[in-house]
């Protein structure tokens, strides 16, 4: 057998040395090679977002739009939308664009004038920095807060649908129903909810109303005295501390909570409380009405709960949602080197600012998102893991904890119309 030109011999000895040099490669390979990590691909640039010491950001549904504003001092500075600016002003809240992304309102401070401003026009006088302005979902209503004269000649705040005065004095934070067939807002200056033109019972404060999917039923925090309950319609939950605010099960009328009770936060839904945390994110439902996700907080460590399943340990979390098939769960936390999307266990970009719009989940099997690094925002997207589930990055939790999440399973909406709030 003749040899190589360079010398090396050929036979068994050569394929064994071949053998051992690949897999010795391959074993590099293998011991370099990382997790998995979500792959960003940018979609659109938004351009520069205004920076300052008070900052106001808004984002389209669909995240192809937004608007910022930013103080800065002695000097009167504008909206810029789609590197459009406005007018200047001295100062800027409550900025929105409706969810269609066709129209931008806000309040504005010209000296110490406040107005309600609508597609760079104002319409109105606004009452004051605490003003808030709402789009109905199809964008043809929009609601502020303003000024208008009580019967007696003095000032009182209302809200303006459209332009005109609806009823009840000390009104604030308008909610459309998701079909926008529905306004409901707080009254009596936060001691009472106004829904569809009908008002409740005084209480000695409420919190923010929601709406039940199909706009029917309308739920909200209220207290008397020291305790605070969760109602929906005329029924309410048992006294605790202090109350989230609530959100429905879609498609039902269940309804899930943070609640606080000696110190001690615990989820509550349907009824049914969870186990006690140091503190408890808001609850969020799956599209599908099947699974409950939220972050908690023990002995220091912050990881995310899903169903009776416990996720690894997360820094502080800004933002949770399911896929529109409910098959994965996305969240936004925070690290010391900034903050990244997690999507079923699988660890996005570190950026320095994350916005995620409603419509996050518009384009199948993509998540999109818009990042913020050194003033310049762009709208990207990753796909949602293929042949992995939510359930892949979660584990049964084991002793004391073992009930989390499991107030939200097993329920098949039967019996909504009777469930406890």
């Amino acid at each position: 057998m003749k040899g190589w030109r360079s010398g090396w011999p050929v036979g068994m000895p050569a394929i064994a040395l071949v053998v051992f040099v690949l897999g010795w490669c391959a074993a590099g390979v293998r011991a370099q090679a990382g997790p998995p990590v979500l792959s960003e691909v940018r979609v659109k640039s938004l351009g520069r977002v205004e920076t300052g010491t008070v900052q106001q950001l808004a984002l389209s549904a669909d995240g192809t739009r937004l608007a910022s504003w930013a103080l800065t001092p002695r000097t009167r500075t504008p909206v810029v939308c789609d590197g459009k600016s406005g007018k200047p002003y001295d100062q800027v809240t409550s900025l929105v664009l409706s969810l269609d992304g066709k129209h931008l309102a806000y309040i504005a401070r010209l000296e110490t004038a406040w107005f309600f401003v609508c597609d760079d026009k104002e319409v109105g006088s606004a009452r004051s920095w605490e003003s808030t302005v709402v789009f109905s979902p199809d964008g043809k209503h929009v609601v502020y807060q303003g000024n208008d004269k009580a019967a007696d000649g003095s000032v009182t705040a209302c809200l303006f649908l459209d332009g005109k005065g609806l009823p009840y004095a000390g009104a604030s934070d308008p909610v459309f129903s998701p079909d926008g067939r529905h306004l409901a807002y707080r009254a009596d200056w936060k001691k009472s909810i106004v829904y569809d033109g009908k008002k409740t019972q005084r209480y000695g404060a409420v919190g923010l109303p929601v709406f039940s999917s199909d706009g029917r039923r309308v739920a909200y925090p209220a207290c008397t005295g020291e305790n605070w309950y969760v109602v929906c319609g005329n029924r309410k939950s048992d006294r605790y501390d202090k109350v989230g605010t609530p959100v429905f099960r879609p498609g039902s009328g269940t309804v899930a909570c943070k609640v606080c009770l000696n110190e001690k936060w615990l989820l509550l839904c349907g009824g049914k409380e969870g186990p006690e945390f140091e503190d408890v994110g808001d609850p969020v439902f799956s599209p599908n009405g099947k699974h409950l996700a939220y972050w908690a907080t023990q002995d220091g460590k912050t990881f995310i709960l899903c169903d009776g399943k416990k996720g690894p340990e997360v820094g502080a979390v800004s933002w949770i949602a399911f896929s529109p098939d409910s098959k994965h769960v996305a969240f936004v936390t925070q690290s010391p080197m900034g903050v990244r999307v997690v999507c079923d266990g699988i660890e996005g970009p570190t950026h320095g600012e994350i916005r995620v719009p409603e419509r996050f989940g518009d384009v199948p099997g993509k998540l999109r998102y818009v990042v913020i690094d050194n003033a310049e925002a762009s709208l990207v997207e990753v796909e949602w893991p293929e042949g992995r589930t939510w359930q892949d990055a979660f584990k049964p939790v084991k002793g004391p904890d073992k009930r989390a999440g499991t107030a939200a399973a097993g329920r098949d909406g039967a019996n909504d119309e009777e469930e406890e709030p």
